[in-house]
């Protein structure tokens, strides 16, 4: 248990890390088309 729990605390930073920069592109490309619409 002491040997897997840093590697699901890395695997789990990793997968957020790759959501949240997925999240942030959907952000950018929603506020993109409002913008450019006005």
């Amino acid at each position: 248990m002491t040997f897997k729990k840093p590697l699901f605390i890395k695997g789990f930073m990793i997968v957020d890390r790759n959501t949240r920069l997925l999240l942030y592109q959907r952000f950018l490309r929603l506020f993109s088309k409002k913008h450019l619409s006005d």
